[in-house]
């Protein structure tokens, strides 16, 4: 059986390596992206099995650039993920998973086991 191929989209590196270093841990293989153009760029070369986006991107939100990974890639999961929790937190999920984003969210700062029970 192949590796899933997971792809993080976040503005901070921390975030991004920490992840990586825990999917690949656990044996996923990860690539990570600080922007919307350039986690688009990468999913229009390869395909992920699993996306990450965070909700506040630069530029534009996740919500959007969840839009735009399934015009590409309609087979990938993509997985909500925030350090922003507040009155319209919900809304932002349900808007979401709208645009054909996963039901699960992942909440900054999160726990090694909620990564793996999310993948």
């Amino acid at each position: 059986m192949d590796k899933e191929n997971i792809l993080i989209i976040d503005d901070d590196k921390l975030v991004c390596t920490a992840l990586k270093k825990e999917l690949e841990g656990v044996g996923y293989t990860a690539d990570y992206a600080m922007d919307a153009e350039e986690a688009l760029s990468k999913v229009s070369e390869k395909k992920y099995d699993i996306i990450f986006v965070d909700f506040v991107l630069p530029r534009t939100d996740g919500i959007e650039v969840c839009r735009k990974i399934k015009e590409i890639r309609p087979d990938s999961i993509v997985v909500f993920i925030t350090g922003k929790v507040d009155k319209n937190t919900i809304q932002d999920e349900v808007r979401f998973m709208e645009e054909g984003g996963e039901s699960k969210c992942l909440y900054k700062p999160f726990f090694e086991n909620e990564i793996a029970e999310t993948v």
